[in-house]
């Protein structure tokens, strides 16, 4: 349990650093659709929206698709272990929770962050 919960943690903070720096280098390309995208007609509040859109496929659709990862391969171990004990489920819920916290929170500092740049 130990191991796992490191592993985790390690995944965590490595899946965060991935999207910062990902968000780092893109946003000087960013910038330059969106001023081109202004120019053409396209208001900021459409702007907002789709960069609303397209970090939430980053922030949200990634984790939720890693945690059912998790889910199957804590099932696959707990089956030799004598089952899935609903402490397991429990704990594994409550670090789901928390993880998912998280990622909202650096999703709406993100897009408050680029919102800021007003394009």
């Amino acid at each position: 349990m130990f191991l796992m919960t490191f592993l985790g943690i390690l995944f965590f903070f490595a899946a965060s650093m991935i999207l910062f720096l990902r968000l780092y280098v893109d946003i000087d390309q960013e910038k330059q659709r969106f001023k081109k995208l202004y120019k053409v007609g396209l208001t900021t509040k459409e702007m907002a929206n789709m960069l609303s859109r397209e970090l939430r496929m980053i922030f949200i659709a990634a984790p939720i698709s890693g945690m059912l990862i998790a889910f199957v391969y804590i099932a696959t171990f707990a089956k030799d272990g004598g089952g899935l004990s609903e402490r397991l489920l429990m704990n594994f819920l409550s670090i789901c929770g928390f993880y998912i916290c998280l990622q909202l929170l650096y999703y709406l500092n993100q897009f408050h962050n680029c919102l800021i740049y007003k394009f």
